[in-house]
């Protein structure tokens, strides 16, 4: 890991399991030693509304918020959402979002959030400004241990082909 915080920005509509894949990804960072601060907003989030988490990761990080642009990756559970805070995006930072090609691959919606926590993996994985070394093994289990166990097999096919697809990137 640099130096510098890695900031990370969540945001979709209530329902689309974002807060719970901050969540997932927030215990992971942990799970590796690093330092995690994070903020959420959710208002009307149980209606359909707009929810914000925002996540630092670092060794010494002060304030849960990112400085504005100064988003390293963008995770846009739902486009709309993601295209009001592109402005956000630092000119090196990524904004991630399923496209309808990739959502076809998984046919369970509810596991869309998964997906789109593999494919951010993927984009750490080749990411070499990062010291992070991603095993897919390990966090699947990390996940499997932070899931229903109803939704556990569902949710480890989408992590696992949400990390496939991105690979091509």
């Amino acid at each position: 890991m640099t130096s510098s915080a890695l900031n990370i920005l969540f945001v979709g509509l209530g329902g689309q399991g974002v807060v719970l894949a901050s969540e997932i990804i927030a215990g992971m960072f942990l799970s590796w030693g690093l330092k995690v601060k994070k903020s959420e907003i959710h208002g009307l989030a149980q209606r359909g509304g707009s929810v914000k988490c925002e996540l630092r990761v670092g060794q010494e990080i002060h304030s849960p918020t990112i400085p504005r642009g100064c988003c390293d990756y963008l995770l846009a559970f739902d486009i709309f959402e993601g295209r009001q805070f592109v402005r956000e995006i630092r000119s090196t930072g990524s904004l991630l979002f399923l496209e309808e090609e990739e959502k076809a691959k998984v046919m369970n919606k509810k596991t869309w959030n998964m997906m789109l926590i593999g494919k951010f993996l993927s984009h750490l994985k080749a990411n070499k400004n990062l010291n992070i070394e991603i095993n897919i093994t390990k966090i699947l289990a990390f996940t499997e241990n932070h899931l229903p166990p109803k939704s556990k097999k569902n949710n480890t096919i989408a992590i696992q082909e949400g990390f496939a697809t991105a690979l091509g990137h």
